[in-house]
């Protein structure tokens, strides 16, 4: 009876469109109709600073919606239902690699001032959690840059050049770093950059979605 009636108190609700749905789902039936998993499990690009990356979901429909409501619309508690589907990723395709440090994509003061939290950090932590790997704050952002959103993939990394520096000692060790979604791959190159320079050994990525290129 008292579960029956925390259920009726406090239902639970689709992470994509809100809609209540039964107890101990993430996705009412419409909303998990459209979420499409990555086919290609470790994308690689010879031109990525990073080793490899892996992510969960196309960045459309649902799981857009997901990230959306997560990052602009208040629905922080998301957090917990993206990094359980990147924990199942990582099992499946990183769990054979010795990772020393998990971070992720930091923001400037002001960027963080304006959205109140790091979406990214939030995910680190959730994860470093779930995987034992210790979380460590290994880059800064040093001014904040335009938004991204309408730039290419040339514009998007001229606008990132120069704004990321490394905070830690990290010769020799192997980084996992985290972000929300992968859109041309600006964002994690420059952050991979920063960090190969300051002597990591491996720098593997993780998404919760990836945008076609």
């Amino acid at each position: 009876m008292r579960f029956i009636l925390l259920d009726i108190i406090y239902p639970t609700h689709c992470a994509a469109c809100g809609d209540i749905i039964e107890p101990g789902q993430k996705f009412c039936k419409d909303c998990k109709s459209e979420l499409e998993f990555i086919k290609i499990k470790q994308y690689k690009n010879k031109n990525n600073k990073f080793d490899r990356l892996i992510s969960v979901f196309c960045y459309k429909d649902a799981a857009k919606r997901v990230v959306l409501r997560y990052k602009f619309h208040g629905k922080k508690y998301l957090y917990k239902t993206m990094a359980e589907y990147m924990f199942r990723e990582f099992e499946e395709n990183y769990d054979d690699i010795n990772f020393d440090y998990i971070t992720n994509i930091p923001m400037s003061f002001s960027e963080y001032m304006n959205r109140g939290f790091n979406q990214t950090k939030v995910l680190a932590k959730a994860l470093s959690r779930k995987t034992k790997i210790k979380y460590k704050k290994l880059l800064r952002k040093k001014f904040s840059t335009k938004n991204q959103v309408g730039l290419t993939a040339k514009e998007r990394a001229e606008n990132l050049k120069g704004c990321f520096e490394n905070t830690e000692n990290i010769k020799g060790k192997t980084i996992l770093l985290v972000d929300d979604v992968k859109t041309t791959g600006a964002t994690l190159n420059e952050c991979s950059k920063v960090l190969r320079k300051a002597g990591a050994k491996g720098i593997y990525c993780i998404t919760f979605a990836m945008a076609d290129e």
